[in-house]
C-alpha cells in the first residue's frame, strides 16, 4: 500500500442518470442535501465525484468506506481519525483527491486560462511577480504558482488564505511560519496544472496517480 496516492476522474460530462442516482445514494443524508444545493450540474457532480473519490480512497487503503467517519475541524477543513490526511480539488475536467499516511497533504488544480492578472498582484510575492513579468507564457506560469499556494494552504489548514503574499513559490520547500512545504507537481495534461504539497520530502520518489472510472 502507497503511502501517498492521487486518485482523480473527469468531470468533463455529465454522468447518466441511473449511474448519477446510484452513487448519490451511497452517500450521507447530509453531503446529499449539500449536494443538492448546488446550482450547477458540473459543481454538483464535482462535489460528488470528490465524496466517491473518498470512498475509494478508504478501500485502498483498507478501511470500511464510511464517509460518516469524516468530521470538519475548527477551520472547516475535512479530516477522519483514521491514520491518514486527505485532500480534494477540482477545476475543468479533474477531480482529485490525495491520500497521505504520514502527515498532512494540500492539493490544487486549474485549468490554464486568460485572466486579469494585474487583479491578482496582491497574491504575489514580490520574487513571483518580478518573474511573471518577464515569463513568455504568464497565464501558465500564474497557475503554477496559484496551484502551489493553494496546496500548501490547503495542507497547513489553518484558514490563512490571506498570506498568500507572503508564500514564495520560487523556493521549494516552502515556508509558511514554522513549517516548511515540499510541493510537486502532479502531470494531467496541457491545459490543467496542479500541485500537491507535504511536509516530508517526497523528492524523487514515485507518486501512484490512479483515474477511478465511474462511467
Amino acid at each position: 500500500m502507497p503511502s501517498l496516492f492521487i486518485l482523480y476522474a473527469f468531470n468533463d460530462r455529465a454522468l447518466p442518470a441511473p449511474v448519477w442516482l446510484e452513487q448519490y445514494l451511497l452517500l450521507p443524508k447530509a453531503m446529499q442535501e449539500k449536494i443538492s444545493r448546488l446550482r450547477q450540474w458540473q459543481d454538483r457532480q464535482a462535489s460528488l465525484l470528490g465524496k466517491l473519490l473518498l470512498l475509494e480512497g478508504f478501500k485502498k487503503l483498507g478501511y470500511t468506506p464510511d464517509l460518516s467517519l469524516i468530521a470538519f475541524d475548527e477551520n472547516q477543513r475535512p479530516f477522519t481519525t483514521l491514520p491518514f490526511d486527505f485532500n480534494i480539488a477540482h477545476a475543468g475536467k479533474y477531480v482529485l483527491a490525495a491520500f497521505n499516511t504520514e502527515g498532512r497533504i494540500g492539493i490544487d488544480v486549474e485549468n490554464i486560462r486568460p485572466i486579469q492578472l494585474p487583479d491578482f498582484q496582491s497574491v504575489l510575492a514580490p520574487q513571483e511577480a518580478a518573474h511573471l513579468k518577464q515569463h513568455p507564457d504568464p497565464y501558465r506560469f500564474f497557475f503554477h504558482i496559484w496551484t502551489k499556494k493553494e496546496a500548501v494552504i490547503k495542507a497547513e489548514g489553518r484558514g490563512i488564505a490571506h498570506q498568500l503574499q507572503l508564500i514564495n513559490t520560487l523556493d521549494n520547500p516552502i515556508l509558511l511560519e514554522d513549517t516548511y512545504w515540499h510541493v510537486q507537481e502532479v502531470p494531467l495534461d496541457a491545459e490543467h496544472v496542479c500541485h500537491f504539497a507535504t511536509a516530508e520530502n517526497r523528492a524523487g520518489q514515485a507518486v501512484e496517480i490512479e483515474q477511478v472510472a465511474l462511467q
